[in-house]
């Protein structure tokens, strides 16, 4: 199984999602826990490597249990954090492309989204976070 912090990031309305390396499926932010990391330390250097920015603060979300979008279906447990942070977001290191995607676009799959943001999308909605 693989453990990974995600980042929520939302700005007018829109869910920031990344294209990595390794795929061509948009997927969260974040990375693969290290041994003894805590969630707010993966985060902060995921953060960093792959978006040059800052973490300033991480609120936990919620935990799913998913299949990977990018090794080929291998078990995730995806804990996701609303994350605040500064500097500006610049693709790094394995991140090819960012992209501010709205609740439309994934809920009627204009893009091709990891699982764990097609489910992410309906519950931030249902939540508030997000309008429909």
């Amino acid at each position: 199984m693989i453990w990974k912090a995600a980042a929520i990031l939302i700005k007018e309305n829109k869910l920031l999602i990344v294209k990595s390396t390794k795929g061509s499926t948009w997927i969260s932010p974040g990375g693969k826990y290290e041994k003894n990391e805590t969630p707010e330390e993966c985060l902060s250097r995921e953060l960093q490597e792959e978006l040059k920015i800052k973490l300033k603060k991480a609120i936990f979300y919620k935990t799913y249990q998913e299949k990977t979008a990018v090794f080929d279906g291998v078990p995730l447990q995806l804990d996701l954090f609303f994350v605040e942070y500064e500097g500006i977001l610049s693709p790094a290191s394995e991140i090819l492309e960012c992209y501010w995607a709205t609740p439309e676009e994934v809920l009627t799959k204009k893009l091709n989204v990891a699982s764990g943001i097609q489910r992410l999308v309906p519950d931030l909605i249902e939540d508030g976070y997000l309008k429909n």
